[in-house]
């Protein structure tokens, strides 16, 4: 964790003009090494000032174009979608605007192990397993949990204005990491922010394209870089 790299909650409009509660992470201009810079702010070989991603587990809202990704409290999150719906569903939003990479999750992930924490989450039909006295909004008969609603424990960081939904109630997809023919794949740095066609998500340097018809129960989390968007708070 970089003491010069920053994080603020934010709500951001997209393109459509739909409000989207995230976390940025941001690096002020001067403050930094170009060599010390996370992988994560960097794309094909450049240096991004901010990333932002979803707090909460994307709903989706239908629009001419197709399903649009939000992210919004005290929503029931979309699942069983295919990883080219999710992907498109991010990519309408407009320029910038991806499905959370591999390389964001992971940060998200390292963030949170140097701070000492295990994320909680829903684990156990709205509840935590481990900590059961830690407990979503229940929407369903399956346990699952509305956004927005859950304990502190349940945010990357353990704070308000962390990454909500790691651990539970929905898998995660990613882009820029795959298992093909035996062999686990990735992308360097955050390159596959740069692959979000709407209808087929392309894998960066892997030459191939991946088409996932089989819809699975994962969640969909957008992400999106700073001079795409517009800043609410």
């Amino acid at each position: 964790m970089k003491e010069f790299v920053k994080k603020k909650a934010v709500i951001v409009k997209d393109r459509l003009g739909l409000p989207n509660y995230m976390t940025m992470f941001y690096m002020e201009p001067g403050t930094y090494n170009p060599e010390d810079v996370p992988e994560m702010f960097k794309i094909r070989n450049k240096i991004v000032p901010a990333i932002l991603i979803s707090q909460y587990h994307n709903t989706t809202i239908k629009s001419m174009g197709g399903d649009v990704a939000v992210s919004l409290p005290y929503q029931q999150p979309r699942h069983t979608i295919t990883l080219d719906e999710a992907a498109a569903a991010c990519a309408r939003k407009g320029e910038g605007w991806h499905l959370m990479t591999n390389t964001e999750f992971v940060y998200l992930l390292h963030e949170a192990e140097e701070l000492g924490r295990i994320i909680g989450g829903n684990t156990n039909h709205g509840s935590n397993a481990d900590n059961p006295q830690e407990k979503g909004v229940v929407y369903d008969s399956a346990g699952r949990t509305l956004t927005g609603c859950d304990p502190l424990t349940w945010s990357h960081d353990g704070t308000a204005g962390g990454v909500f939904g790691i651990c539970g109630n929905f898998w995660e997809f990613v882009t820029g990491l795959r298992l093909h023919k035996g062999v686990v794949e990735y992308t360097k740095d955050n390159d596959a922010e740069l692959y979000r066609t709407i209808g087929r998500t392309k894998q960066p340097e892997y030459g191939q394209t991946v088409n996932l018809k089989k819809p699975c129960l994962a969640g969909v989390r957008v992400s999106t870089t700073l001079p795409t968007v517009a800043l609410v708070r």
